[in-house]
Formats: structure tokens, C-alpha cells, sequence
């Protein structure tokens, strides 16, 4: 068989074209027909065409091997690096690659995204005790210093994803290179020191030069790089095709390990030896500025163009021109947003916005105007004499900082301009919510930020010492308020000080590769850090607010009712609405007729239905005085509290129901009511949300054991430490209590929104006897396939094999409605039953608890035997 295919694949070979022609690497006509270096040299291709077979016989084994792949890589007769890169194998291996190095990228965003929202919850939490005293002087400290320590590490966040993001983009882009890796390999070995100082990949050639270390160092990285980044992944993902999914999610978190590694490797290898190069060319700077050099050593950048410079290799990418967009964007949303607030601000007589948009318009519209650089940006006044004493060229140190310090004029108002624009925001966000001390605070640093820029200016040949000390304050400031705001002190200075250090302490000079997507990742990282901000606003400024709405409203005998037949039909006015006698149930959908076991009770009439349910969570929204007069109201005797519902100051509040007979308990969790619980939510699905997202947008790492891995990782950076479980730990700890006391009842938990998703993981965590029985009902609930994974990424190995075998095993026991366009119900992947409820209203409308009621009622009717009465407001065809 293989003599057969190795003639085929040589006659292949002879029609696909100039397959003799002579390389400078390994070619067919050069493997001989075995005789030795002294023998005979013939060519195989000679030997087919003249059509003996007796020398054809001769071919060894190894020759139809390589005959063989000649037929599946037709270029294997021309090995040149053009060749090489055009064949499909590299093609498929670069795209692998690419996809690895988008997953990880998407692990780095979902790390830092949730470290910033944690800076931001801490925040939150140690503010929030002084909540009570908002007007003093305490209260404006605490929220002001809070804020700015929180801001700070977020900002300093910002800035290194950015960067890490853009490495990623240059490392998927090297993968593509004929030479793979070619710019990877030239920083392991050291030959990429012209394309530092450039600032740009590729700028030259390999080096003509090198030693034969480098030459030995090159091959073994070559080894290495395919070997972890091919080889290991095939090994992993066969291991994960033959073993369970627990090999699998393994396999996928060894790739993104793997990936990060190079990324981080080719990120560091690139910041060591820029500073290598600085400390060099300051050596240089600061002999000739003493005067210990005849000839002024000035440095040279082999490039110097404008900050967004479109570049040869960029211009037909279609993620460099989507970076363009936005890069566009970002310059005209800050000035769009800021003179929308103004005129909003006059129009509704809101005084505050108008001052902080027009002091925002003032303070954009200023940079903007600045960043055009002018034709002499500084000028020259005369050192002082202690200066040209110890440096009589100080202009030698002033060069070396504005070409590798990124310290001139235009440098630095380009620098300063994100920051000012997401201060100017937060400020703008500060005074709608009426928080008038950090308003003043963000805008007396962004005065401060721009005289600093002006001074700039007049510095002269000094800039260097005055950026020199700039820094050096602003690090210590840094520090201090890190310590003095966060949680755990020391590990989160610790954390700021290495990624100030990547940053190079605010010297970190500009790159002109990848500029584009590292100022369109500002720009959206931005935008989520605003949307951070605005929801930790609301949770503050709606803390400590005892809501006494009711869907009853004020007076529960003065209000609006509509009833709803044991039949399916339109709800009825009370006031003309006939009495209808009890008629058996007749199913119209299948979610009209499912019922739910009570106790040990096999009575089709007693059984538990879901509007039973959904009624039950819909009572965790009324207040504690109303909600046991709510109870009778809907169940009569039927159910009762099985204990009074208790101001519950931490995690979820949840009211747990009895029957009757004692022999079933339900547990009812309340979903989102206030941005308090907005903010639980945002914290616990964040990741899930933001891998949908990636998902979206075609990175396709959302779902299997990708997801599930990145999931699992994503709470790596240890920073601002918060206990989720806190979210669950009042109704676990409630259930189990439940449980152990009376393990002989039948268990039901439900709940609405978040009150459903805690619900789902109360049930993934929970330990209960063997012989007791748990189910799950939820309502517009998110999924758990990576919450489970996020809230319990600190449990041990074999707890984490048991959850995932759990998430299996328990999909039989969890039941969820859907309403159709209710949107929170598609965050996260659900198991289990789904039943869909048909909502003709907007997604907000449809992920009420009570539009959804109103929909079961409109086609199942009332789902008992007797006439069911709902408050008016539930629905638009239900008016008060």
C-alpha cells in the first residue's frame, strides 16, 4: 500500500510543477537511492519517470515516507520560508495559535475586569457604615479617600491590560510570519535590540552575525515554542476527546497556561530590554552631560511618527481598523457625553451637572486643543548656576528623556489625556448622584493634572528632573492611599508596585506597534470602569432604604383586583365577573399541567403547580409587614411562614414557607430589587456575561471546557479580595438547617431573577442526608455553568470534580421559565428542564415576575381549583 501511494503521490508531484528544481534546503531530488555518499546519486523523480519498477522497489522506507508527505504538502520540494508559509499546515497552525492566544487574551480581560469591580465593591463595603452619617464630615472622607484608592488601582489596571492585550495582538501577529515567532525568537536570543529602540517588529532582518550560542538557543527555543504550544495541546485534547469533561476543563486550563506564559514571556523579554536600553543611553546622556564627552552621544529612534501612525503591516488588518473606529470614538465621546450633561443639566435645573459638564467641556476641549504639537513645545530659560555646575549640557539628559521617556510636551499631554477624560466622567457621575466631596476631589485633581501640563512648558532642559520627581511623589502618594483604603493592605501595595513596575513607573516609552487596539482596549476598559462606578453609585445611594412598596399597594382592601378561571380565559373585573363553578383542569401547554409532588400527598389537585411557586417568590418583594398578610391572601391555610421574615443584613433575603401538613417547605428567594442587589448580581456573573460577549463578537471561548476553565482562573490576580459567598452563604446555611431538623419533608427552592441563580447554586453547594429530596423552580434566573465555577474557585481539586459531576447529575432536579424576551434568563448556560413563556412586551417588561405570572394565567387560568384574584399593575391590560 504505501508502494502504491508513494508512486501516486510522485506522479502527484510531477503535475503540481517544478518540483526538481534544485533548494537550498532538504529536496527530493536530493534523497538518493540508498548507494552511500560514494554511490550513485539518483534521483527519485528520475526513476518514477522512467518507469522501472525494479528501482522504484529499491526506495527504503524513510524515502516513501517522505514521497508521502510531498503529496500532502506539495511545496515539501521547495523548504524556503515563503513556501513554508504559504502551505496549509502552517496556515492551520497559526490560526490554532491565534485562537490560544485570543483565549487567553480573553482571560486576561475577565481577570482584570473583575478586579476592578472588586476594588470598587470593597469600596462599596467599607463605606456603606457610614452611610447613616451622609452629611458629615466622616462620611465625605471616608467616601472620598475610598474612592481615589479604588480609582487609582483601577486606573493602573487600565493601563497594563491595555499593554498585555497589545503583546497578544503582536504575538498572534508573529505567528503569521513566514519565519514563525520571528519576532519572539529575535528577543529570546537577543537580536532584537534595533527593533527596540524602533519601537516597531520588523523593521530589519536577522542579524548576519550571530554567535553560536544564538544560533543553539534559537533551534531550542523553535523546539520549545511548537513543542508547548502544538505538541502539548494535541496530547491535551486527545486526553480530553478519550476522558470525562473533569480532563477536559484540565487540558483547557493547561493550554491557557501556557499561553499566558508566552505572553508574559514576550511582554517582559520586551520591557527588560527597553530598560536595558535606557539605562544604556542615560549612561551616554549623563557622561556628556557632565562633560566627560567630547562629542555629544545623543540617542536615536529609528522612528519617530505621530502617536497613531497607521503602519504598513497594520493597514489590512480589520481588528487594527476596528481600533481605529475606536480610537475615533473615544476622542468624541468624552466632549458628546460632557455637552449632553450641560444642556440636560440647564434644562431640568440640575445646577450640579451643569457646573461639572461645563468644567469637563472646558478641560477636554483645552487637552484636545493642546495635543496639536506646536513648533517649539518647550521653551529654554537658562538653568540655575548649581545646574551648570554638575551638568554643563543638562540638554544631553533632556534629549535622552523625551526620546526614551516619553517626557516631552506632546508625550505627556497625550499620556495625561485618558486619565483626565475618565476623571472628568467620574466627576460628571459624582454630582448626579449628589456625592458633592468626591466631585470636588476628582475636579481639583484634574486642575491639578492640568497645571502640571503647563508647567510643562517652562521646564526647560530640567524635564527630566522634573519628571523624575513627579514620579516619585506620585508613587508614594499611590502607596499610601492603597494602604490606607484597601481591605488587605499590603497585598494590594504589593500588587500596585509590580504593575507600576511594568508600567516602568510612568516612563514606559511609546510603541508605535499595536498602538491602535492598546488605545481602543483604554477606551472600552473605560467604559466598563464607568459602568462599575455608576452601579456602586446607585447601591450607595439606595442603601439603607426600607422600600415599602407593594404590589397591593398602600391598602390592601382598597385595592384593584382581577380574577383568573380554574379554565384558561381572560381575567375577569371583579365587579362583573360571574361565579364560576369548579371544573377539572384542562391542559392547554404542556407548563399548564406540570405539577410538583406535596409531601408524600399524590393528589393531583394538592400538588404544587408552578404559578404556586412563581406566587411564593413574587411575595419576597413586599415588605415585612405585608408579606404574612400576602400569604393568607393567596394561599389561605394552605401555607404558612415557617418563621417570621427577619431584617437579614447580609447576603440574599429569602422567606421560607410550610404546608399544612409540615410535610413540604419551600424556600422563596428574592431577585433584584435595589442596585444593592444589581451589584450582587454584577459581581457574581460578571465573568459568564463577559465570555458570552467574547463570544459574540466571534471568540468562539465561551462554551465546553474553555469556558469552563477560564471560569475557573478568573479570579487569579489577587487583588481586593471579597467573599462572594456571602450572596449564598444565609440561604444555604438556612436550608441545611431545614433540612437536618426535618429531613423526612420534601424541599422546593425558588426564586426570581438573582433570587433564582442563588437558588441554582444553594443547590450546587448544599450537603444534605441521602434520603432527603431537593428540586429547584426559578424564574428569569441566570444560568450557574461558570458562576458555579467563579463563586467556588477556591474549593479543592476533588470538590471541583464533584461540582462538575454535580452540574450533571442535578439538571433533573432544576426546573426554570423563561419568558421570551426576558434577557437576564440567557446570561450563562442553564441545565435542566426549560419551559418558555410567550411575553409579547420589552425585556424589561417580560423579566417582571409579575408579567410573567400574568402570562401563565392568561393561558393555564388559575392553575387550582378555584378562582385566583391578582392585584392590578401586573400587566398594561391590567390598569389600577
Amino acid at each position: 500500500m504505501l508502494h502504491t501511494f508513494s508512486q501516486a503521490a510522485a506522479e502527484h508531484s510531477r503535475t503540481y510543477g517544478d518540483l526538481g528544481a534544485v533548494s537550498s534546503g532538504l529536496s527530493i531530488r536530493n534523497i538518493t537511492a540508498g548507494y552511500g555518499p560514494s554511490g550513485p546519486s539518483l534521483s527519485l523523480l528520475e526513476d518514477v519517470d522512467s518507469g522501472d519498477e525494479d528501482e522504484a522497489g529499491r526506495l527504503s522506507c524513510c524515502q516513501r515516507v517522505g514521497i508521502c508527505i510531498g503529496y500532502v504538502i506539495p511545496d515539501w520540494g521547495h523548504l524556503s520560508l515563503a513556501n513554508v508559509g504559504r502551505s496549509w499546515a502552517a496556515g492551520a497552525i497559526a490560526l490554532w495559535h491565534c485562537y490560544l492566544f485570543a483565549a487567553c487574551a480573553s482571560l486576561i480581560v475577565v481577570n482584570f475586569a473583575a478586579a476592578m469591580l472588586r476594588c470598587y465593591i470593597q469600596w462599596f463595603s467599607e463605606t456603606k457604615f457610614h452611610v447613616v452619617t451622609f452629611y458629615s464630615m466622616e462620611f465625605k472622607y471616608h467616601v472620598t479617600l475610598g474612592f481615589f484608592g479604588a480609582f487609582f488601582r483601577c486606573y493602573i489596571l487600565l493601563s497594563v491590560t491595555s499593554d498585555l492585550l497589545r503583546f497578544t495582538y503582536l504575538l498572534c501577529k508573529d505567528t503569521w510570519r513566514p519565519d514563525s515567532f520571528e519576532g519572539y525568537r529575535r528577543l529570546l536570543v537577543g537580536d532584537a535590540w534595533k527593533e527596540i529602540e524602533a519601537g516597531e517588529f520588523y523593521s530589519n532582518n536577522w542579524s548576519m552575525c550571530l554567535t553560536r550560542r544564538q544560533k543553539l538557543m534559537d533551534v531550542f527555543f523553535q523546539v520549545f515554542l511548537h513543542v508547548s504550544l502544538d505538541v502539548v495541546p494535541m496530547i491535551l485534547a486527545f486526553h480530553g476527546m478519550v476522558g470525562d469533561d473533569n480532563t477536559a476543563i484540565e487540558g483547557a486550563r493547561i493550554c491557557l497556561a501556557i499561553g499566558v506564559f508566552h505572553i508574559l514571556v514576550f511582554y517582559f523579554l520586551w520591557l527588560f530590554g527597553e530598560v536595558y536600553l535606557k539605562a544604556h543611553h542615560f549612561r551616554l546622556a549623563w557622561h556628556v552631560a557632565r562633560g566627560q564627552e567630547a562629542v555629544r552621544l545623543r540617542t536615536h529612534t529609528a522612528q519617530r511618527t505621530a502617536m497613531y501612525f497607521l503602519g504598513k503591516g497594520e493597514g489590512r488588518s480589520i481588528y487594527v481598523l476596528c481600533g481605529h473606529w475606536m480610537h475615533c470614538v473615544g476622542r468624541c465621546l468624552p466632549i458628546s457625553l460632557a455637552l449632553t450633561a450641560l444642556v440636560l443639566g440647564l434644562l431640568v435645573d440640575r445646577n450640579g451637572w451643569a457646573i461639572v459638564a461645563g468644567l469637563v467641556c472646558s478641560s477636554i476641549m483645552s487637552v484636545m486643543a493642546c495635543l496639536r504639537e506646536p513648533e517649539n513645545p518647550r521653551c529654554t530659560p537658562r538653568p540655575p548656576r548649581w545646574v551648570k555646575r554638575f551638568f554643563p549640557h543638562p540638554e544631553a539628559l533632556q534629549d535622552w528623556s523625551e526620546q526614551w521617556c516619553s517626557l516631552s510636551v506632546h508625550a505627556q499631554k497625550r499620556q495625561r489625556y485618558p486619565f483626565l477624560m475618565i476623571l472628568g466622567l467620574s466627576a460628571l457621575v459624582f454630582s448626579s448622584f449628589r456625592f458633592p466631596a468626591v466631585m470636588i476631589g476628582c475636579l481639583v485633581l484634574s486642575c491639578g493634572t492640568f497645571v502640571r501640563i503647563f508647567c510643562v512648558f517652562g521646564e526647560g532642559s530640567l524635564g527630566w528632573l522634573w519628571g523624575f520627581g513627579e514620579s516619585l511623589v506620585e508613587n508614594v502618594l499611590l502607596n499610601f492611599v492603597v494602604v490606607s483604603t484597601a481591605g488587605n493592605a499590603y497585598n494590594d501595595a504589593a500588587v500596585v508596585m509590580l504593575l507600576s513596575a511594568m508600567r516602568q513607573f510612568g516612563f514606559q516609552r511609546r510603541i508605535v506597534a499595536g498602538e491602535r487596539l492598546r488605545m481602543a482596549s483604554v477606551n472600552i476598559m473605560g467604559l466598563v470602569h464607568l459602568l462599575f462606578l455608576i452601579l456602586v453609585c446607585f447601591a450607595l445611594e439606595t442603601y439603607g432604604v426600607d422600600s415599602d412598596w407593594s404590589a397591593f399597594g398602600p391598602l390592601l382592601n382598597h385595592t384593584k383586583f382581577y380574577s383568573f378561571q380554574p379554565d384558561p380565559g381572560n381575567p375577569l373585573d371583579p365587579l362583573h365577573a360571574p361565579q364560576v363553578p369548579e371544573v377539572p383542569l384542562r391542559s392547554i401547554l404542556p407548563v399548564c399541567n406540570f405539577r410538583f409532588r406535596q409531601g408524600y400527598d399524590q393528589d393531583f389537585h394538592r400538588a404544587i403547580s408552578l404559578a404556586d411557586f412563581g406566587l411564593m417568590a413574587s411575595l419576597t418583594y413586599e415588605p415585612r409587614f405585608r408579606v404574612a398578610e400576602a400569604c393568607e391572601y393567596y394561599f389561605s391555610s394552605q401555607w404558612h411562614l415557617e418563621q417570621p421574615p427577619e431584617n437579614q443584613t447580609t447576603g440574599v433575603k429569602f422567606l421560607m414557607f410550610t404546608s399544612e401538613d409540615n410535610q413540604t417547605t419551600v424556600i422563596a428567594v428574592r431577585g433584584t430589587l435595589d442596585c444593592l442587589d444589581v451589584l450582587q448580581d454584577v459581581s457574581l456573573w460578571i465573568v459568564p456575561v463577559l465570555l458570552q460577549f467574547f463570544g459574540l463578537v466571534g471568540l468562539d471561548t465561551a462554551y465546553g471546557a474553555w469556558g469552563m476553565a477560564t471560569a475557573e482562573l478568573s479570579q487569579m490576580l489577587p487583588m481586593a479580595y471579597i467573599d462572594r459567598k456571602k450572596t449564598v452563604e444565609s440561604v444555604l446555611s438556612a436550608a441545611e438547617l431545614m433540612i437536618n431538623q426535618h429531613p423526612e419533608r420534601e424541599y422546593y427552592i425558588t426564586g426570581h431573577s438573582l433570587g433564582g441563580g442563588v437558588a441554582k447554586l444553594v443547590k450546587l453547594a448544599i450537603k444534605i442526608p441521602q434520603r432527603a429530596r431537593l428540586q429547584v423552580v426559578t424564574f428569569a434566573a441566570p444560568g450557574v455553568h461558570h458562576a458555579a465555577h467563579v463563586l467556588m474557585h477556591q474549593m479543592d481539586s476533588e470538590k471541583i470534580r464533584d461540582l462538575h459531576a454535580k452540574m450533571t447529575d442535578e439538571s433533573v432536579s432544576l426546573v426554570a421559565v423563561r419568558p421570551s424576551n426576558d434577557i437576564i434568563s440567557l446570561i450563562d448556560q442553564s441545565r435542566g428542564q426549560t419551559w418558555v413563556v410567550s411575553c409579547s412586551g420589552t425585556f424589561y417588561e417580560c423579566h417582571s415576575i409579575y408579567r410573567t405570572l400574568w402570562d401563565i394565567f392568561s393561558v393555564c387560568g388559575s392553575m387550582r381549583g378555584s378562582v385566583l384574584k391578582v392585584p392590578c399593575g401586573w400587566s398594561p391590560k391590567a390598569p389600577c
